[in-house]
C-alpha cells in the first residue's frame, strides 16, 4: 500500500464499526449499518479538496465483507 502514493493515490484505513480505533457496535456479519457507513465514508472522501472523487476499495477475508458491504 505504501507505493501507491507515489503514483499519487491517498491511501486511507478505516477500522470497522467496533473494532480497533472506532467506536459504536458491530452486531456480526451483515450488519447493515456497515453499509451506511461505507456509504458515508466513501462520500466523505470523494468530498475531500485533494480528492477526484474516485474512490477504490479493497479486502480480503473479514475486510473483504466489509468491502462487499461497500
Amino acid at each position: 500500500m505504501p507505493s501507491l502514493t507515489e503514483y499519487g493515490y491517498v491511501v486511507v484505513q478505516v477500522a470497522r464499526r467496533g473494532n480497533g480505533q472506532s467506536f459504536g457496535v458491530r452486531r456480526g456479519y451483515n450488519d447493515r449499518t456497515e453499509d451506511d457507513d461505507a456509504y458515508e465514508m466513501k462520500e466523505w472522501l470523494a468530498r475531500q479538496p485533494w480528492s477526484n472523487e474516485t474512490v477504490g476499495i479493497y479486502g480480503c477475508s473479514n475486510t473483504g465483507d466489509a468491502a462487499m458491504h461497500a
